[in-house]
């Protein structure tokens, strides 16, 4: 079974050529779910990183001014 994607211009995925196998079109919807996967796996190990190895400066201490130098 052949599939024409010509008309599916905004599919970036499905550009290389006007006809595909549905075999073709699912190993491509396949490969787009396990990039989607590491991505999330990413942005996941970063939020985990930035919880787990930062915190937040308050603006006095950026500046380096504290109640204690105006009393």
């Amino acid at each position: 079974m052949q599939i024409v994607m010509k008309e599916y211009k905004h599919l970036e995925s499905f550009k290389e050529k006007d006809i595909y196998t549905f075999d073709e079109i699912i190993n491509i919807i396949e490969s787009l779910e396990s990039q989607i996967y590491k991505l999330q796996e990413t942005i996941e190990n970063m939020e985990q990183d930035v919880n787990e190895n930062y915190r937040r400066i308050p603006v006095n201490e950026q500046y380096e001014v504290y109640d204690k130098d105006f009393i």
